[in-house]
């Protein structure tokens, strides 16, 4: 039904029908920053997709970042911008503001899970974790926070 929130199944990411054909391929998806979704594979209708293919959710369901979003990282808490974004299982390539690209201890270290991060708005900063290098501001010092 045009107006119900789905999250379409190749890609991930939420949107809200459209457009329903009531055809073979059906519904055409919008996301909430106004892109309509497009299949990732080679298909016939790259636009439309069938009944199949999306799943309806509740008002609760949150679209998954996407390139070009800025994220928070869990366990470090410095926000980066996604450049990279391969809808695998560990799919971000994450670069900070300053240029340096984000690594991790874990098996493929240059990716992260969808899991490992958050979406944040234009604002955020990076938020100050154990282990984060500072400056102390009144004396100029560079430390690390032990507790």
């Amino acid at each position: 039904t045009v107006g119900t929130r789905v999250r379409v199944k190749e890609s991930g990411r939420v949107g809200v029908i459209l457009n329903d054909a009531k055809d073979n391929w059906p519904y055409s998806i919008q996301y909430a920053n106004g892109e309509v979704a497009q299949h990732i594979a080679k298909v016939a209708n790259p636009k439309f997709f069938d009944e199949r293919e999306v799943e309806a959710v509740g008002a609760e369901a949150k679209d998954r970042p996407v390139l070009g979003a800025r994220v928070r990282i869990q366990a470090t808490g410095r926000v980066g911008v996604i450049v990279q974004d391969d809808m695998g299982r560990a799919p971000y390539k994450i670069q900070y503001a300053d240029g340096e690209l984000a690594r991790h201890a874990g098996a493929n270290p240059d990716f992260f899970k969808e899991g490992d991060v958050e979406a944040v708005g234009a604002e955020a900063k990076d938020r100050l974790v154990l282990g984060a290098r500072v400056r102390v501001k009144a004396t100029g010092r560079i430390g690390v926070i032990v507790e």
